[in-house]
């Protein structure tokens, strides 16, 4: 299996939350695929730069080393547009990073890990929520 973890995840990872690392080394150490898209490299690499934060920079640089990095090509742009357009069409208007990160884990046939799922709502395809307790069976 496949994981793409939205921006508010590696952030946990930071600020520490247990049950997120405990969720990411779990699901590595299962064998399952961690990717790192352009979409979070971005937007967690700057929020880090702009406020200093070097030692969490280098870890999570150092970390994303070891994982699969996913550059966009053609193809995952096609499939951004076409969930842009349906998402307006759907009167539910994404933010673009959203939308792109989308892309990415339809083009890669993946699961999203996020805290923020109702800013996927009408997307195709598995979240999961690595900051949330599992629910009893």
């Amino acid at each position: 299996m496949r994981f793409i973890l939205d921006t508010n995840i590696w952030i946990a990872m930071l600020r520490n939350q247990k049950l997120v690392i405990g969720n990411f080394r779990k699901n590595l150490a299962g064998g399952h695929e961690i990717l790192v898209t352009p979409v979070e490299y971005f937007e967690l690499l700057r929020g880090l730069e702009k406020r200093g934060h070097r030692e969490h920079l280098e870890w999570i640089k150092n970390l994303w080393l070891t994982l699969t990095y996913c550059e966009a090509d053609r193809r995952m742009w096609d499939t951004a547009i076409k969930l842009w357009i349906s998402s307006v069409r759907r009167n539910q208007k994404r933010e673009d990073a959203d939308v792109i990160l989308a892309a990415f884990v339809a083009r890669y046939d993946a699961v999203l890990v996020t805290n923020n799922v109702h800013d996927f709502d009408g997307f195709d395809f598995p979240i999961e929520d690595w900051s949330a307790p599992a629910s009893p069976q």
